[in-house]
């Protein structure tokens, strides 16, 4: 028996408060001058609206990924969350919902919450391609996280180490 079901959940604790976290992840235009594996060339306005969202993957047979979901969650400094469903057909294929959250953690730090679940006849057959989207959720998530340490750092007259 295959699955038809595929969960990539994420987590990483980022040494900056949610509104630093959300300073950074918040711009949304510029997703792409800190990382390679995502980029919103039409970024969240608000719930209800679709954006657009252009994945790169090191991996598996889909080497690049564009997807025009519905925003569900757009809550600043808390969490972005969305849903991709493509009409009744191509749906039965591939379907899935992406999210963020940002979770205050006592000690000021940000405990970032990065997830999908994806669905369809099509999960069996890209297993490969979910692999890639792993690794990819998990560049993204540093990514981020050396970014926000980067500004932090530079707003603060601390120098950046790489």
């Amino acid at each position: 028996m295959f699955s038809t079901v595929c969960k990539i959940d994420t987590e990483l604790v980022i040494p900056a408060s949610p509104a630093q976290v959300w300073a950074v992840f918040g711009d949304f235009a510029n997703w792409g001058q800190w990382n390679d594996f995502m980029v919103l060339p039409i970024t969240p306005s608000k719930v209800g609206k679709p954006c657009r969202v252009l994945f790169h993957l090191d991996g598996g047979c889909i080497k690049r990924s564009v997807h025009d979901p519905e925003i569900m969650v757009l809550d600043k400094d808390r969490e972005l969350r969305w849903k991709d469903y493509r009409g009744i057909i191509f749906s039965q294929f591939f379907r899935g919902s992406h999210w963020y959250v940002l979770e205050p953690l006592p000690n000021g730090h940000t405990r970032f919450v990065h997830g999908a679940e994806m669905m369809g006849l099509a999960i069996p057959f890209l297993q490969a391609t979910m692999a890639a989207t792993l690794k990819g959720y998990k560049r993204f998530n540093q990514a981020l996280a050396d970014e926000v340490v980067h500004r932090s750092r530079r707003q603060t007259g601390k120098r950046a180490v790489a």
